[in-house]
């Protein structure tokens, strides 16, 4: 009988402890969760948040209209037109930003390659393209030198072949060498001044001596051009069309791209 009491009593005691240690479980997984838990739902739901309204206002700005984005576009280029102003001259005009401005000379002054023993020339003899007081850009008359053979050679990437092989050729029979400058792989700017394309490598102009086709076919001699609308006459003889043209020493890099805007507004009156 006492043994069946005693067994009773540790069936009790082993049943508290269960129910004791089920409770305490129970209990802990009611506790409140950790400090850095909510931390990071806190900074998790920020986060969001910012996200939400960054993303709203990027489909706000992307949501803008054909017309008001045409709007914008047209306003800019106004106010890129009101900064230019109509340079017009005896023989050309131009658009010129503030502060620039160009002069035109005749009858032998603006160049230095015009020979004074051959006399009197009339006519266009010089164009120069003035940054405030300093010269940027010149176009001057030459007479009386005369070029032979094709010295240099410039080829690009769209180079034509058969001039390449024909310049060759007539080298080769003149006994003359050429000296090929590759710019295929290289950067340039292009733009049409007074009927011709030029090409810009830095401070280096050339320009395509046939218009009208799929290639570029450079002169011999860049830095003399000659422009069917351009002219000047020497005393005797027939008229002449020839000058020498370039940057000075002081143009800077984003001079060059203003100049180059400049000739390509240009216009013979």
């Amino acid at each position: 009988m006492q043994e069946r009491e005693e067994n009773q009593d540790t069936q009790n005691l082993v049943e508290q402890v269960v129910a004791e240690n089920t409770a305490s479980k129970m209990e802990v997984k009611r506790k409140a969760p950790k400090w850095w838990v909510v931390l990071i739902a806190i900074l998790l739901g920020c986060f969001c948040t910012y996200f939400a309204f960054k993303n709203l206002g990027l489909f706000q700005h992307l949501g803008l209209t054909e017309e008001e984005i045409e709007e914008d576009t047209q306003q800019e280029e106004i106010e890129t037109e009101e900064k230019l102003t109509l340079f017009t001259g005896d023989t050309i005009s131009a658009q010129l930003p503030l502060g620039w401005s160009i002069v035109e000379y005749y009858d032998g002054e603006g160049t230095e390659h015009i020979a004074k023993e051959y006399g009197d020339f009339t006519g266009l003899t010089g164009i120069k393209i003035f940054k405030g007081d300093t010269e940027v850009f010149y176009l001057q008359a030459i007479y009386g030198i005369g070029f032979t053979g094709c010295p240099i050679y410039t080829k690009f990437e769209d180079d034509n072949p058969d001039y390449y092989a024909e310049i060759l050729e007539d080298n080769e029979l003149a006994g003359d060498t050429t000296e090929i400058v590759d710019y295929s792989d290289s950067e340039y700017t292009e733009f049409v001044w007074l009927g011709k394309t030029f090409r810009r490598i830095d401070k280096i102009y050339n320009y395509d001596t046939v218009e009208g086709n799929e290639f570029f076919e450079p002169s011999c001699i860049a830095s003399i051009v000659s422009f069917d609308s351009l002219k000047y006459f020497p005393p005797s003889g027939p008229s002449a069309d020839s000058y020498d043209y370039g940057s000075t020493n002081d143009v800077t890099v984003d001079d060059l791209l203003i100049i180059d805007g400049i000739l390509e507004s240009m216009s013979v009156i």
